[in-house]
């Protein structure tokens, strides 16, 4: 930014007009910060600014509501020690998770969705997977319950030989 001064302001701030930079008087200053917050305030907003952080993956979510029990209790429906109850069962009837899915964000997807009656797509957006492994998952997690829920629900009556 270059700024002229006048040949009045020349004579009265400075010995030598050719060397240095100009000094400012309050006035000229005031006036130029002015008319900065003016360019600034009609700049247009940004509509869809960057995030400051970044999203956290799944398995970092699940961490986050695991150590914060009411966090847990709002996210997942259970307390963390009830999660990790509840795992620990399933791993029995087949629960089971990959390198890059653990076990517990697997349940993590399964409760997260089924919690909050979401679809598919907003549990990819969640848990920062593809929308074929959330499928997967909720379906292996469904699959492990059912089998949890045959030993579970027992029918009162031992004649009871199934649905007809």
């Amino acid at each position: 930014m270059v700024l002229q001064m006048s040949s009045t302001e020349d004579s009265a701030n400075s010995d030598n007009p050719s060397e240095g930079p100009p000094i400012l008087n309050l006035t000229t200053a005031a006036i130029l910060l002015a008319k900065y917050k003016a360019v600034v305030a009609n700049e247009a907003p940004v509509v869809n600014p960057d995030l400051p952080f970044q999203k956290m993956t799944g398995r970092q979510w699940m961490e986050v509501n695991r150590r914060n029990e009411w966090k847990c209790l709002d996210n997942l429906r259970m307390s963390p020690d009830n999660l990790l109850h509840l795992h620990n069962i399933l791993l029995g009837f087949g629960l089971k998770g990959t390198r890059e899915t653990g076990s517990l964000e697997c349940l993590g997807i399964y409760l997260w969705t089924c919690a909050h009656n979401q679809a598919s797509r907003r549990s990819r957006d969640r848990f920062e997977r593809s929308l074929d492994t959330v499928s997967r998952k909720i379906c292996h997690v469904t699959e492990v319950m059912c089998r949890w829920s045959h030993s579970v629900l027992v029918p009162a009556d031992n004649s009871y030989a199934g649905v007809n």
